[in-house]
């Protein structure tokens, strides 16, 4: 059977193969209505592969890491083409899974942070993920101290 996503331009779900949708783990009902982009741990390839389909473009092959619903992350095979009015998302999944990298596997913001002092600056960077947009914790955590 073959593996396939439909989704508006920017990743939303309209569509989907019994197969598609089982690869996220989930129901074709369930799959609809949800943005695609979220399950994926390494979003830049698949942000861009979307720009080439609004632009009518094929992406060509992208190998990202994914989590399907209540599973350990993946690797995927993914080609975004232009449909209509939307992408067709044709998927598979690559034979190796350690090749996931472990930092897609943990969270965005558990990377560490040691305090220079109490009350002095943090040192490192953490970078939480909200949708298709990035939040710079430690911008925020700066602006609430100085309020």
């Amino acid at each position: 059977m073959e593996k396939w996503v439909d989704t508006d331009v920017f990743g939303r779900v309209v569509d989907a193969s019994a197969a598609g949708a089982t690869f996220f783990t989930l129901s074709v009902r369930g799959l609809i209505g949800r943005d695609l982009r979220l399950f994926f741990l390494e979003r830049q390839s698949i942000i861009e592969g979307l720009r080439a389909a609004r632009r009518g473009q094929s992406s060509g092959s992208i190998v990202a890491a994914y989590r399907p619903m209540e599973k350990r992350a993946r690797r995927a095979q993914i080609e975004l083409c232009p449909l209509n009015e939307g992408v067709r998302w044709h998927l598979g999944d690559v034979a190796d899974p350690a090749g996931v990298p472990a930092r897609a596997v943990g969270h965005a913001a558990s990377t560490a942070l040691s305090p220079a002092g109490a009350d002095g600056p943090r040192v490192g960077r953490s970078r939480d993920v909200v949708g298709p947009r990035e939040i710079d914790t430690d911008r925020v955590q700066e602006n609430r101290q100085a309020s």
